[in-house]
């Protein structure tokens, strides 16, 4: 089993599985335009023509933040931008602030539960990540653990980047490991 998003594809699957429902299958011919292009790829030499016997078990959509937080029944707080948490432990008193060092341990993931980052023990100056970060891990503290449901418009937004499709809510599993 494979999943990926459309988007990240070789446009020759791009087109031909916008033309497949759930459930389908076919068998895909790629000019090497459409595959890898001139570029060898792996064991893939450049100019190829490419076949695929595909069978596309599942679509997952993605969800708006009140979606995922219906379908997945969390409870959360509503804050300031449509940004929701849900906190498993508060933690300390000692809570950040746009200026502080923070070390995390997180999963990133799309609301229909791709994943699209993760680490563990990650330091980041938390006025440079994203806008979801800096509202969210406000209301915890040093050890503390919580759900993140974003928006886009506090996440990547209308540009998206890496594995994100533009637009996309975002769903963040995070621990704050320490706060300086």
């Amino acid at each position: 089993d494979f999943k990926a998003l459309l988007s990240d594809l070789i446009p020759g699957w791009y087109i031909g599985l916008k033309e497949l429902g759930e459930g389908g299958s076919c068998t895909l011919i790629i000019p090497y335009a459409m595959g890898f292009g001139t570029i060898d790829n792996g064991p893939v030499p450049a100019k190829s023509t490419l076949v695929f016997d595909i069978e596309l078990k599942n679509i997952f959509m993605t969800l708006t933040v009140n979606e995922y937080i219906a379908e997945n029944n969390l409870e959360t707080e509503e804050l300031e931008k449509g940004v929701h948490i849900a906190v498993q432990e508060p933690g300390s008193d000692n809570k950040p602030s746009p200026e502080s060092i923070i070390t995390v341990n997180y999963t990133g993931k799309l609301t229909n539960e791709l994943i699209f980052d993760q680490g563990e023990n990650v330091t980041f100056l938390l006025g440079d990540l994203i806008e979801g970060w800096r509202i969210g891990l406000s209301e915890i503290g040093e050890g503390g653990t919580c759900t993140l449901v974003l928006p886009s418009e506090v996440g990547y937004g209308s540009s998206g980047t890496g594995g994100i499709p533009p637009n996309s809510a975002l769903v963040f599993e995070i621990e704050l490991v320490e706060v300086n």
